[in-house]
């Protein structure tokens, strides 16, 4: 059965997607203008231009994956290709792809997955989405914080691998934590744009990796 409140969440997540969409293509094509033409004072601003784009590309492509992993994930088969992975490698090639935004935002990263090798066998594409989820939303809501630091870590505990991402941010408030990795789900303190898939769908790819 689909209850009007399913409905209407969908609806806002076809309205947010698009929203999301426009907001980077409409500044991506005012930059690209603006390099075209020349409008710029000097040579020195390209550089910044350049930044500006690679962060928006960054965006879309965040919300691509997501898109394109939501469709997956509502599939009946699968599309994994588990292989042994290194920890710390994969946790440096995550918050390498977030460096960009965190420059630019001026936040600290620490990277921490122990001096032993950990291995896991997953399928990497998977946990890279995984660690780009939370890493966005580490830094979406700590963006407001006094303290801009972020740390990605990796241990081992017994037979189970941990991967955590911790940030100073807003938090999830205590009465959305049973809800909060639903799909389009999106708790009272979530500002600005989102899709409300982040979280559901890094419980689905914990989940399919027999994880939680």
């Amino acid at each position: 059965v689909v209850t009007s409140e399913l409905i209407a969440m969908k609806s806002e997540f076809v309205s947010t997607v698009t929203h999301e969409l426009k907001t980077p293509l409409s500044l991506m094509r005012l930059v690209a203008d603006t390099l075209v033409t020349g409008r710029y004072k000097n040579a020195e601003k390209i550089p910044e231009y350049g930044a500006l784009l690679s962060t928006e590309v960054s965006r879309m492509t965040h919300l691509i994956d997501n898109l394109l992993s939501f469709a997956r994930l509502s599939r009946v088969d699968n599309f994994y290709t588990p292989a042994p992975l290194d920890v710390a490698e994969l946790l440096e090639e995550a918050s390498g792809n977030a460096r960009s935004r965190l420059a630019q935002l001026d936040f600290t990263l620490t990277i921490d997955a122990g001096a032993e090798p950990i291995a896991v066998h997953a399928d990497r594409t998977a946990l890279l989405l995984v660690l780009d989820n939370l890493l966005d939303n580490a830094i979406k809501y700590s963006s407001g914080s006094a303290t801009r630091t972020i740390a990605v870590r990796g241990h081992q505990d017994g037979a189970v691998v941990v991967i955590e991402v911790e940030d100073h941010g807003s938090g999830i408030h205590a009465d959305d934590l049973p809800n909060v990795t639903e799909k389009f789900f999106r708790g009272r303190q979530a500002r600005g744009g989102g899709s409300g898939l982040g979280l559901a769908i890094v419980r689905s790819l914990a989940e399919a990796h027999g994880g939680t």
